[in-house]
């Protein structure tokens, strides 16, 4: 994955040198003072050599011990003294050291703003309503213009909800974890993110949730209960939520479904068999239902990872397990989006049930300003790709550097990089339009009402 650390090493083999960006090591001792990287031992040179570069340690637990000056060398043995305060963390656990031209703090900057100038196409789910060719989608705060839309798509899924298989996650947390689109997390505790350690079908990740002490949640609203409207609202209809899960840990996940902020309908729990699961949950909209939503709850401590979580129309059967619905493409003689948030149909209204599907640009999410700025999302991980993220960085540090002098060497080097950024990019997808200049600082049997899934 792309981290900070990881994309600073990138910018070293891009630009290497004593006069780029600048070199690093695996530690090989540690002191309160100092800190030895033994393949940097170079003996005959001069111990002024290193003065005054920034000693930067990502990898260490201790967040006030990341960035030191400095003050001396020692060629025999690569010895780094530094002139700040005493390292609190002195126990070597496999990390590297990096002597930098540059401060840390600028670099993080710099990455964090280019990672937000990339973009990629994202898709995302709108639920069609019987008669309506107005949809509000103000809610997606990344639709800036019309060019930002891609392409628009007719889905035959009765799937209400979005971001089925937790697949897309847009938010870098206060605590450096990934948080999945539209679905809001609530008492997750250590440990609660998008994960690796479990995944289903597929998909490269799962979603795991940790509950301690307090019920974890995981729950989205369901649409269509539009004020005043008879028609197509799901009131008198009936609804199922589902959720593919796995545990290790009996009778503490399950799915249930809230009319007006109460639980109306639960499933059986998964039965902890350390597989995979289907659980559902189903209940008919009540006529004066004013807010309908689904979620996962988990009120037994243990660690749950989620594969699939939505809510259908009616019941669910092989082919909405299979999701296997074609799509239309809409040309875009037929839609328009509106500034202010409401997508437009031209070619008017559809049936009962369905999906749109909107694809977009979409820039990455920003690293955590908080954790970004005490040094804690040194080793975060962000999905933006990192050679164009490297080349990015390396423009924007001599485009600071220059301090707007036009003709000097930095300023020079600063253009040609942005040149090589915007190829990345380019191949990557798309690059926005914005001002230039420098950077701102600042998805067995069961018990009743579960289905083992292979």
């Amino acid at each position: 994955m792309t981290t900070p650390a990881s994309i600073v090493q990138r910018m070293i083999a891009l630009l290497p040198g004593d006069d780029a960006i600048g070199e690093y090591a695996a530690v090989t001792a540690l002191a309160t003072g100092s800190v030895t990287a033994g393949t940097l031992a170079f003996g005959g040179n001069s111990e002024t050599k290193y003065a005054q570069k920034w000693i930067w340690r990502p990898d260490t637990a201790t967040d006030a011990d990341r960035i030191r000056l400095c003050d001396s060398w020692v060629p025999s043995s690569g010895l780094f003294e530094h002139s700040g305060a005493n390292y609190a963390d002195t126990t070597i656990t496999g990390e590297n050291v990096y002597l930098l031209n540059f401060d840390p703090r600028h670099i993080r900057r710099a990455i964090n703003e280019i990672v937000q100038r990339l973009q990629r196409r994202y898709e995302v789910e709108v639920i069609g309503i019987q008669g309506v060719d107005r949809f509000w989608v103000g809610d997606l705060s990344w639709l800036a213009e019309p060019g930002d839309i891609i392409a628009l798509y007719e889905n035959h899924s009765p799937v209400l909800t979005r971001n089925r298989y937790l697949r897309d996650y847009n938010t870098i947390n206060t605590s450096g974890d990934h948080e999945p689109d539209f679905w809001t997390v609530a008492n997750g505790a250590a440990g609660t993110g998008r994960s690796t350690t479990q995944t289903w079908r597929n998909n490269k990740y799962s979603f795991a949730l940790v509950r301690s002490t307090t019920d974890a949640t995981v729950t989205q609203t369901i649409p269509l209960l539009e004020s005043g409207v008879t028609g197509d609202t799901l009131r008198g209809e009936a609804i199922t939520a589902v959720l593919v899960g796995w545990t290790a840990t009996a009778s503490s996940l399950e799915v249930e479904i809230l009319e007006d902020g109460a639980v109306v309908a639960s499933s059986s729990y998964h039965t902890g068999g350390s597989s995979w699961e289907e659980m559902t949950a189903t209940w008919t909209v009540g006529a004066a239902a004013k807010s309908l939503s689904m979620r996962v709850n988990m009120d037994a401590d243990a660690t749950a990872y989620i594969g699939e979580l939505y809510a259908v129309r009616g019941s669910i059967d092989d082919t909405v397990r299979r999701d296997n619905y074609p799509r239309t493409p809409l040309g875009k003689h037929l839609y328009e989006w509106e500034q202010g948030g409401t997508l437009a149909l031209k070619s008017g209204g559809k049936s009962k049930g369905g999906q749109y599907i909107l694809a977009t640009k979409r820039g990455y999410p920003a690293f955590d300003n908080t954790r970004l700025i005490s040094g804690a999302a040194d080793t975060d991980e962000t999905d933006a790709p990192e050679v164009a993220v490297a080349c990015g960085t390396i423009w924007k540090l001599f485009e600071a550097k220059a301090a707007g002098d036009t003709k000097s060497a930095d300023w020079v080097r600063a253009a040609d990089w942005r040149v090589r950024f915007e190829k990345e990019a380019s191949q990557h997808m798309y690059i926005p339009t914005q001002s230039q200049g420098g950077f701102n600082m600042l998805g067995s049997p069961l018990a009743a009402g579960a289905r083992r899934m292979p």
